[in-house]
């Protein structure tokens, strides 16, 4: 694995909030003592102005900031794509433009430009096809196969991408179903609010899921057990 790989991966981690907080810090501290020693400098741990300047000269980064990219220049999606937290969905999945659908109340109308770069139909091995956003497409499909033949259990129904707000409802934000990166699984077997009885719940088909780095809406304060998500909760 190339260097430029695992920094434009790393910058992905933490552009999309699954690294954040301590852990950040953490990583900062370690790496920099191990910066300090190698160049020669004060061994603190702390990255202030020296050791700043030292890696900006490693990464040829260090030119006037007149001739800097812009901060937000898109660079190419790294092969593993991060799976942000709420807050750096836009950051890896995109910012689409929307509006209220002007005759369904809780639907979205998205910027067309936005949907034909994003959206992709997928087909299952089972043949069943939905769409969703096109970086979770493979994951998606992977996923699906495994879950169904660890637990034996293999949904009806299945769906991902639908542009509307959350719960349906005119006063919430876009609904992560509207980004394609959310998918629900036989929603009539599996009702809004049950925490068990389910074939969900009682196949476990939500651990592959889960090993996968997808969040399970069963584990929700108020469980929606038959929806999955490509978020870090």
């Amino acid at each position: 694995m190339s260097d430029s790989f695992s920094r434009e991966w790393n910058l992905g981690q933490i552009e999309s909030g699954a690294l954040s907080g301590s852990v950040l810090a953490e990583i900062v501290r370690r790496g920099t003592l191990v910066s300090q020693e190698e160049a020669g400098l004060k061994v603190d741990g702390l990255c202030g102005p020296n050791t700043i300047a030292e890696l900006e000269g490693v990464l040829n980064i260090n030119q006037a900031q007149a001739t800097r990219p812009l901060r937000g220049r898109r660079r190419t999606v790294p092969d593993v794509i991060p799976i942000p937290t709420p807050r750096g969905i836009s950051a890896v999945y995109g910012d689409p433009a929307y509006k209220s659908h002007p005759s369904k109340p809780g639907a979205l109308v998205m910027d067309k430009d936005w949907v034909k770069k994003n959206i992709v139909k997928v087909t299952l091995h089972t043949g069943q096809t939905t769409y969703c956003h096109r970086l979770v497409s493979d994951d998606f499909k992977r996923i699906y196969k495994q879950a169904c033949e660890q637990s034996g259990y293999t949904p009806g129904r299945v769906w991902s991408w639908v542009a509307r707000r959350k719960m349906w409802s005119e006063s919430k934000g876009p609904s992560l179903h509207s980004y394609g990166v959310a998918f629900d699984i036989d929603w009539h077997l599996i009702p809004y609010g049950s925490t068990g009885g389910t074939p969900v719940h009682e196949s476990h088909w939500y651990e592959a899921w889960e090993a996968a780095g997808w969040s399970w809406g069963g584990r929700f304060s108020t469980p929606d057990p038959h929806h999955f998500e490509r978020v870090r909760r």
